[in-house]
């Protein structure tokens, strides 16, 4: 069940010199809704999630994180609010162990003074408990996605962008993250999902939004918006 509206977007616009990533996208989120953010590559999904997570910085419109603007905020100070991300590629801190790398997010998050219990609980949440003390270079590709969703739990977040966190992994473990992601959405966390497997986005999704070229050209209910022609030829090729 979602509730009242958590994040908002308003004709948002991203440059890169003479090239328009996003042209005046609106989009939003309530407290505790799945959304799936899809699109070809290069419509503008990474950059939408950049501007929401202050990685980027938007040349137009505003962005509001529970009735509060925050488009102009820091990074950390965005994810000390409870807006976190996760990255297309996982990027643990190679000299650190798995339990070391969650220290960082908390830190991060202005949490550093309850580390020992966050991360055991982080651990156990993506079932790395067993692992604590190996290095990064020693997990598997899942085991690297589960790290990656561990720091971001961590930093209790409130809404988290999932930026293509099952790419390259085999059908068991998508569906490891999956249902991950849905035991985190279960705890009140809003989830959005940016996937091109549509079978994840698809069974995890509430709600779509459709990116191409940087504009939305789709919102709504799953079925709905992939049955659109504009999203079939657009985006399925058909």
């Amino acid at each position: 069940m979602t509730g009242p509206l958590l994040f908002r977007a308003e004709r948002i616009a991203k440059r890169f010199g003479g090239f328009t990533a996003l042209d005046s996208v609106d989009f939003e989120v309530s407290a505790g809704e799945r959304v799936g953010l899809i699109g070809p590559n290069g419509s503008g999904k990474s950059t939408l999630v950049g501007c929401a997570s202050g990685s980027l910085r938007n040349n137009e419109g505003a962005i509001w994180f529970e009735g509060r603007r925050i488009d102009r905020l820091s990074p950390h100070k965005r994810v000390r609010a409870g807006l976190v991300r996760s990255f297309q590629l996982p990027r643990p801190f190679r000299g650190l162990t798995i339990a070391e790398n969650l220290r960082v997010p908390l830190f991060f998050a202005g949490r550093a003074g309850r580390d020992s219990r966050a991360i055991d609980e982080a651990l156990d949440f993506v079932g790395l408990s067993a692992r604590r003390d190996t290095m990064p270079a020693d997990l598997t590709q899942v085991d690297l996605r589960k790290l990656d969703l561990a720091r971001a739990t961590v930093a209790e977040p409130r809404l988290l962008f999932v930026d293509e966190a099952m790419a390259g992994l085999s059908q068991s473990e998508v569906d490891e993250i999956l249902a991950l992601l849905m035991r985190m959405n279960a705890r009140g966390v809003a989830i959005v999902m940016i996937e091109h497997i549509m079978r994840a986005v698809t069974s995890f999704s509430q709600r779509l939004v459709v990116l191409v070229a940087g504009r939305k050209i789709a919102d709504g209910d799953p079925t709905k918006v992939l049955a659109d022609a504009d999203v079939q030829r657009a985006y399925l090729g058909e």
